[in-house]
């Protein structure tokens, strides 16, 4: 068994000890992240917001986990609750999230995070280029041309 693998019985035996330990929970679930076990590690995170401590760090690692899994929407219900939780999320975190729809090839989920971030930082150009590239992999040329022309609006 890899080191991994040996990791888990160790873990189990720290949340018994101590079962209110949220870092605990993360560790397992991040061990199970990286076996691939996206579902495991989803409900293990679930499990850890019982214990109703560092509420948006779960929520930002089950957004995550959901998105890599290929459940991008309930990635974005758990990015809305953080948003709930601590007012907008950053531009650099809306990005990081963005990334992985478009490794995923996710373009309706990742045209709603781009929407998202133009609402919270509008008038930005670099995403209006990423909603026209979003819009053109849809296929949805009537929208490519009224962000084009929102776009030329810079170049004035």
């Amino acid at each position: 068994p890899s080191f991994l693998d040996k990791s888990f019985p160790l873990l189990e035996k720290a949340k018994k000890i101590s079962p209110n330990r949220v870092d605990v929970f993360f560790a397992i679930a991040q061990g199970l992240y990286l076996k691939g076990d996206y579902a495991f590690a989803e409900q293990v995170l679930y499990d850890s917001l019982k214990l109703n401590s560092r509420v948006p760090t779960v929520y930002r690692n089950l957004a995550e986990v959901q998105m890599r899994k290929g459940s991008p929407k309930s990635g974005l219900a758990s990015l809305k609750e953080i948003e709930k939780i601590e007012g907008s999320l950053s531009y650099v975190e809306l990005e990081k999230y963005a990334g992985i729809l478009v490794k995923r090839k996710e373009w309706s989920d990742l045209l709603n995070i781009f929407l998202w971030m133009d609402a919270v930082y509008p008038k930005n150009k670099d995403i209006y280029e990423n909603i026209i590239l979003t819009y053109k992999n849809l296929g949805d040329n009537k929208n490519v041309a009224i962000w084009e022309n929102k776009l030329k609006e810079f170049n004035k």
